[in-house]
């Protein structure tokens, strides 16, 4: 078995954020518009939760960023200057 490559590392972050925010944003945009009482706080909770969650796809998504540059970087440093 092979190990995990730096770049594969920040592949399955990136497409793991993607996917998240994806999700969250399909499921706030299905969540009931018109309710009325106790309905409408609860689909307000749900409406939140979903875009927290989105952040958290986002985030995921810029953390994989700095992985892409990071291994860019040392890549370059330590192995085409020499």
């Amino acid at each position: 078995m092979t190990s995990i490559t730096i770049s594969q590392w920040g592949l399955i972050l990136a497409g793991s954020g993607f996917v998240l925010t994806l999700i969250c944003e399909i499921m706030v945009i299905c969540l009931p518009k018109k309710e009325t009482g106790a309905d409408a706080n609860i689909t307000e909770y749900q409406k939140n939760n979903f875009i927290r969650c989105s952040w958290l796809g986002i985030i995921l998504m810029g953390g994989s960023i700095f992985i892409f540059v990071g291994n860019y970087l040392y890549n370059y440093f330590f192995y085409f200057t020499r």
